[in-house]
């Protein structure tokens, strides 16, 4: 199957740099963010690339390429499709979530190409915790809850709800969420919110207990059936000389 999308406002600018098929894409040279992830049988890779924008100031775009990595899903009619599929599709339908500007996907009978523009100012979860005092920590960690909501209440499972995937500005406390390659409908508002933020809590030891409570309290206010209970915040060691 072979599919090319490209987003109305980029649609001339990448036109004029000779980056409207899947191929332009995959020839780039590689500025990895990290090294490719080799798994179900392919690999996938993110890299980062600078090009003039539609307005023609220079634009940071993060180029996510993958090869023999395929799932079958209600959303893809059963069908085996690239896997960076899933997360097209969520960035270019989900309109009242918070998601990242996509510019370009494309996928053929083995390979995808999917391309997002760097937002900016924004900054993962975990530096933002070490950076701000705890005040604007706990204002951020509510921003964060409420932008979950928009998918929860739809029933809307992230599913790779890890604190690198949650990008916010320290500034404006604006949340945008990354990687929706394994959302998924549940069959409830709680089941949604207690996934992921199961798996939130679990991969965030910068979270002491009035953070990971403050995650929780907000989240009863969309579900108030949510019984999750924080894992405890990690210990902190001290050595005496």
């Amino acid at each position: 199957m072979k599919t090319v999308h490209v987003a109305d406002a980029w649609r001339a600018s990448l036109a004029e740099q000779g980056l409207s098929e899947l191929q332009d894409w995959w020839h780039l040279s590689t500025d990895w963010v990290e090294p490719p992830n080799f798994r179900r049988g392919g690999w996938s890779g993110v890299s980062r690339l600078r090009v003039p924008g539609p307005d023609g100031a220079e634009t940071l775009l993060y180029v996510k390429r993958q090869a023999g990595q395929r799932r079958r899903t209600l959303t893809s009619g059963g069908r085996a499709r690239p896997t960076y599929f899933q997360d097209f599709l969520a960035l270019s339908t989900f309109r009242d979530c918070p998601r990242v500007q996509w510019v370009f996907f494309a996928e053929d009978d083995d390979r995808a190409v999917l391309v997002t523009r760097a937002p900016d100012g924004f900054v993962d979860l975990g530096t933002f915790a070490a950076r701000v005092e705890p005040a604007r920590l706990f204002a951020g960690l509510i921003a964060v809850t409420a932008a979950l909501s928009a998918l929860h209440r739809r029933r809307i499972q992230h599913g790779a709800c890890y604190p690198e995937h949650i990008l916010i500005d320290p500034e404006t406390l604006r949340v945008r969420l990354l990687d929706y390659e394994r959302w998924r409908y549940r069959w409830s508002v709680t089941a949604a919110a207690h996934a992921d933020l199961d798996q939130l809590l679990r991969r965030a030891p910068f979270l002491d207990t009035r953070g990971r409570d403050t995650l929780l309290r907000t989240a009863r206010l969309y579900a108030p059936r949510l019984t999750l209970t924080a894992p405890p915040a990690p210990q902190r060691v001290f050595h005496h000389a």
